[in-house]
């Protein structure tokens, strides 16, 4: 395998990694090859099922930005609060960056 290879490989899977935790659905399904095949912990089956399952909320009850970190900290005794920044609460992220930059006199 060539590096290029390697990269190209590598930029497949982190695109499919951010659209699945971004809910773009059609970008992930484009990520998988119709005879592909996936294999986790508490999945197996094929790259559309895989997105069907993923998009019809594994994990319901948890904002869709954070549903994987809720998961996993809620599996270990952890909670995570309802006030984060996330894709979903643009207006909120939108007055984060612009004080930011305010702060940086940029």
């Amino acid at each position: 395998m060539s590096t290029t290879d390697v990269i190209e490989l590598t930029q497949l899977v982190q695109h499919e990694r951010q659209a699945r935790d971004r809910g773009w659905w059609q970008v992930m399904r484009d990520s998988y090859a119709a005879d592909s095949a996936v294999r986790l912990s508490w999945f197996r089956g094929g790259g559309q099922q895989f997105v069907d399952e993923s998009a019809d909320g594994a994990l319901d009850g948890f904002r869709e930005p954070y549903r994987m970190l809720a998961y996993v900290l809620g599996s270990r005794g952890y909670t995570i609060g309802d006030d984060l920044y996330g894709d979903d609460r643009t207006d909120d992220v939108s007055a984060l960056y612009a004080a930011a930059f305010e702060w940086l006199g940029a």
